[in-house]
């Protein structure tokens, strides 16, 4: 369990986390720092297998910045967003270098606006990162925008792109979610009305030999229907992209599902699967945040009831056992999906969000703690 040594009431410890190699961040956005709610994220290293604390980063300029609202690793290069810096909002890159983590750059939008949410969501890929502005109004009130930056050889990062949907609207909010892998980039636009009121959609956008980013497929849920908010978290890997949707029919309506995405030979991408909690009850919020690394995709639920306490929320962890065919990853003790077991409390929220990678998913409880489990 990682806890933060100097947390308090309302720091939102967990709002946001990162895990890569032997490293996890976690962000508490409203942590009072030198000003209030200017945001923290604690830096977490693995050693001698166990987690300890090891930096902790805060941001240049923190008045009301919410630094931490989400954060993002690659290698020793992390992108943490500050969405109300400024009120326009900003991303920091920092890297590590000789144990410790500097600031390298800080990332703002090129026409960036008041309001934008600028960096609502971050995602990074060795020199490529994505920050989401689901209220930019480029295209129509509040329909969202991405913006696009990579390192060039002098190690200097700049703006390159700025992605936005070729059929935005009004209100679809655009970014609110964004994963980018090796040249493939997929944002989440999960107010999209196209199949019933918030019925979301997921646009990929892959890089082009000359550089530029250029919008492939727009993915919707085989069954879309009205409040299934389907793009409200988006994962890659490799060519597969898994999509929450957190108010799809599962078990019964309204309890969540996500969807597996797979691009083929031809560069179409496919729905595969629809995964959901067997026992997944109305409103539970199944693909509230996920995660998918190679074979095994993590889902978090995170209005689960657990334990008889409200909202404790839970994550549930599915295999592939073949192309298409997820199963539920079992359990030695027969457990069904993870959650805080005899410690559930109802203040915190598990399952709130989390990366996956290296065998480990990192599975967050908002305003309480930090759990890290090794994938077995």
């Amino acid at each position: 369990m990682l806890t933060a040594p100097d947390g308090a009431p309302g720091d939102l410890f967990g709002f946001s986390v990162a895990a890569g190699n032997q490293f996890a961040l976690v962000g508490a956005q409203l942590h009072d720092g030198s000003s209030v709610d200017s945001g923290i994220v604690h830096v977490f290293e693995r050693l001698a297998g166990t987690w300890t604390l090891s930096a902790q980063l805060v941001p240049r300029e923190p008045e009301h910045g919410g630094f931490g609202h989400s954060t993002a690793l690659s290698a020793h290069t992390a992108v943490i967003g500050a969405v109300g810096e400024g009120g326009v909002g900003t991303a920091y890159l920092m890297q590590r270098s000789h144990k410790v983590w500097v600031n390298t750059a800080t990332l703002v939008p090129a026409d960036g606006d008041v309001d934008n949410l600028f960096a609502w969501s971050v995602a990074i890929d060795g020199g490529v990162a994505v920050v989401g502005a689901p209220n930019d109004s480029d295209r129509a009130f509040r329909a969202g925008s991405v913006c696009v930056f990579e390192r060039d050889g002098d190690a200097n990062w700049s703006q390159v792109a700025e992605l936005l949907p070729s059929d935005g609207q009004a209100g679809d909010e655009f970014g609110a979610a964004v994963a980018v892998q090796a040249g493939t980039i997929l944002v989440g636009n999960w107010a999209d009305n196209d199949a019933g009121f918030t019925s979301g959609s997921a646009y990929v956008f892959e890089r082009q030999p000359n550089g530029v980013w250029r919008e492939m497929a727009k993915l919707r849920a085989s069954d879309a229907g009205g409040l299934y908010r389907f793009g409200i978290a988006v994962s890659l890997s490799g060519s597969s992209a898994l999509i929450g949707a957190l108010g799809a029919t599962g078990r019964e309506p309204y309890t969540g599902a996500a969807y597996v995405f797979v691009r083929g030979t031809n560069g179409q991408w496919q729905e595969m699967t629809k995964l959901y909690a067997d026992d997944g009850a109305n409103s539970d919020a199944f693909g509230w945040s996920v995660a998918l690394d190679g074979a095994t995709a993590v889902i978090g639920a995170k209005q689960d009831e657990r334990e008889g306490f409200f909202l404790a929320g839970s994550a549930y962890v599915f295999a592939r056992e073949q192309p298409g065919r997820y199963t539920r990853w079992p359990r030695p003790d027969g457990a069904r999906p993870l959650h805080r077991g005899q410690d559930v409390r109802p203040a915190p929220v598990f399952g709130r969000t989390f990366p996956q990678t290296a065998g480990q998913a990192c599975l967050c409880a908002v305003g309480g703690d930090a759990r890290l489990r090794s994938r077995l």
